[in-house]
Parts: C-alpha cells; sequence; structure tokens
C-alpha cells in the first residue's frame, strides 16, 4: 500500500534546497509538535499497517514452525504440510518486504519506528539545541510526550512547550 498521497511538506521550515542545491534527507528534518500533530493522519495510517503486517508476521512464523514441527514428527511425507508450507513462506516473504516498504517510507518522513513495534514512533525534534524525539504513541489523539534519544519511551515526559521547540528550529 502507497501512503504518501498527501505526504506532508518538508517540517523543517528553514530548509532550503537552493542552499544546498538538493533536497535535505530526513535526517536534516526537526519537528516541531505542531508539525508532527500535521504529520499524523499520514503516520497513523502507516504505524496501523504496520502493527498489523507485524502481528501477521509473528503469526505466520510461529504457525510455520508448527508445520515444520509436525512434519518432522511424521514418519511419511505429507504433501500438504508442504504445499501449506510453501504458501506461508510466500506470504510472509511478501508481509516482511511490505514491512520494511513502510518502515522505509516512515523514515522518509523523518520518523522512527521503535524495534519492537510496541506502537511508539519518534519524530527528531531540537530542544536547547541538542535533538530529542517527540513521541507518539498508536491511538493517542496528538503528539504530547518527548524523550531524549536513546532513552526508551516508558520514561517519555508529557510537558511540551511548542514555542521551546520552535525556538530551537529557527
Amino acid at each position: 500500500m502507497v501512503h504518501a498521497v498527501n505526504q506532508p511538506a518538508d517540517p523543517n521550515p528553514r530548509h532550503d534546497s537552493r542552499q544546498t542545491g538538493r533536497a535535505g534527507s530526513a535526517k536534516d528534518f526537526f519537528y516541531t509538535p505542531d508539525q508532527a500533530d500535521r504529520a499524523l493522519p499520514l503516520v497513523r495510517q502507516i504505524a496501523g499497517d504496520l502493527i498489523r503486517l507485524r502481528a501477521g508476521i509473528d503469526a505466520q512464523t510461529r504457525q510455520v514452525g508448527g508445520l515444520h514441527d509436525l512434519h518432522t514428527a511424521s514418519l511419511t511425507d505429507h504433501g500438504t504440510f508442504a504445499e501449506e508450507l510453501a504458501d506461508i513462506h510466500d506470504s510472509l516473504a511478501a508481509d516482511k518486504i511490505r514491512f520494511d516498504d513502510h518502515v522505509r517510507e516512515l523514515a522518509q518522513l523523518g520518523v522512527v519506528m521503535h524495534e519492537s513495534v510496541d506502537g511508539h514512533f519518534d519524530f527528531r525534534a531540537k530542544l536547547d539545541r541538542r535533538t530529542v524525539h517527540l513521541c507518539w504513541h498508536f491511538g493517542e489523539p496528538a503528539v504530547t510526550h518527548w524523550h531524549e534519544v536513546g532513552e526508551e519511551a516508558a520514561k517519555r515526559r508529557r510537558e511540551i512547550n511548542e514555542q521551546a521547540f520552535a525556538d530551537s528550529v529557527n
């Protein structure tokens, strides 16, 4: 599924491709809380797809393991298991490709998904001249938390001062 129908503009208002001669990369993006909120409709759609894909990949992986065990324990060769196993492997491979495509799409937006696909997504931001992450959890209506880079989402803080983030970008 392609999500970039209404892809938000470069969230960094200071970015000017005339200065560099090329468009900036996602690593150049620094969101303010307001810009992150404006990007949420697209990020929410991609995040939902990622969470559903991860659940499907996990279920298919368990199913493959069970079929392997069943096939190994059987004294005779069951063609049905081999066919089902091949179908699941094909579906699993396709889902993994779609999953990776969605992760890349988020990265192009400057959004990072937590490794565990626990529903937490980070938007790179600047606060007091240091890089931090605005943190959004799938299902939340807005971006209302932040945490230090490298800090787990469980330590996220709720106090967001839009002006402090905006001043750090300018």
